[in-house]
């Protein structure tokens, strides 16, 4: 997975680093706590994990992986020994009905991608037509607000930020406006990549259809144990999917899926409303930070040599807003 690399994200990683603050210990993605590279090693330095990399016309971190998903793939040799799973991938069939995302989308993706599970999705528009078993954000890992918005002013207690990175949103970590607690505030941080196209297409926007479709009946629809035993009857019995839904020609569940076509393009149009932002430019977010190479070398150091001193106690605010993280 990679993170959009940013001047703002930049800044706080570099001047974290400079007051001697350990990168380990603070939460993805201003720091790498949990996280190893590609390599299955750890980041040594914030430029290590930073890069920046140029996809496209955009900039992005180095790819990263959480910890515990690599060595759930691989083991880690004296400590962790992958166990003999309870069921075969050819035994095992997943049930969705589109509303899967953020951690359902990961660990579906992953079944699916790696071990070849099969996926039955139920419900869908009606239309002769695949279903994709994920509806919902395939993005990676979840992220709330409140720390960094604790942790952008105390970094700027000991340094202001340059000209050219705007931390105007995280000024004031309580709006004076009523709303929702920002600790309530999440977002997916990162886009998750194919391993064997890690430049390429985020797996947000690729097109990955389930290999049946199935519509909901009166039974299986007030009824689980029905709904199972129809997804059983298409994985065991040869059960029919809906048509145009299966790679196989008689109807049946194939074992691979059917690409992207016109005949899942949605007919639905948005009715414009009051208040509706229908068009408008891409504002610029400052580019990749630093001096526009991303490796934060500004000629003007803000002071930040100059203020290593409060380095200890930078720390101990970091310290703190990694345990707010936490909790």
């Amino acid at each position: 997975m990679r993170v959009r690399a940013h001047a703002a994200l930049n800044w706080v990683g570099t001047t974290a680093e400079d007051f001697g603050t350990d990168l380990q210990m603070l939460p993805y993605p201003i720091g790498f706590n949990g996280f190893i590279d590609e390599g299955l090693k750890n980041f040594t330095n914030w430029e290590d994990f930073y890069g920046p990399e140029k996809i496209g016309d955009d900039q992005f971190t180095n790819i990263v992986q959480p910890m515990e998903v690599a060595y759930a793939r691989t083991g880690l040799p004296g400590v962790f020994e992958i166990p003999e799973p309870w069921f075969k991938p050819e035994d095992t069939i997943i049930v969705t009905d589109g509303h899967c995302a953020s951690a359902c989308a990961y660990v579906v993706g992953m079944m699916t991608r790696e071990l070849g599970i099969p996926v039955v999705a139920m419900g869908g528009r009606p239309i002769d037509a695949p279903m994709q078993a994920v509806g919902g954000t395939k993005g990676g890992p979840v992220i709330t607000l409140r720390p960094y918005q604790l942790l952008y002013p105390a970094l700027g207690t000991f340094v202001s930020p340059p000209e050219d990175v705007d931390m105007t949103p995280f000024a004031k970590p309580d709006p004076p406006l009523a709303g929702m607690p920002t600790e309530t505030w999440t977002i997916n941080s990162a886009n998750i990549y194919l391993d064997d196209d890690l430049e390429g297409t985020p797996v947000q926007f690729r097109y990955e259809a389930a290999n049946c479709k199935l519509y909901y009946t009166w039974d299986t629809l007030t009824n689980m144990t029905n709904l199972w035993t129809a997804v059983a009857d298409i994985k065991w019995n040869g059960g029919k999917c809906v048509s145009g839904s299966t790679t196989n020609d008689d109807g049946t569940m194939g074992s691979s899926t059917l690409g992207y076509s016109d005949k899942v393009v949605s007919n639905f149009t948005w009715a414009a409303g009051p208040g509706d932002v229908i068009e408008g430019s891409r504002p610029d977010n400052g580019g990749g930070g630093g001096n526009g190479t991303g490796d934060g070398n500004d000629e003007d150091q803000n002071a930040a040599g100059s203020l290593r001193g409060g380095g200890g106690l930078l720390s101990f605010l970091m310290f703190a807003i990694v345990v707010v993280f936490i909790m």
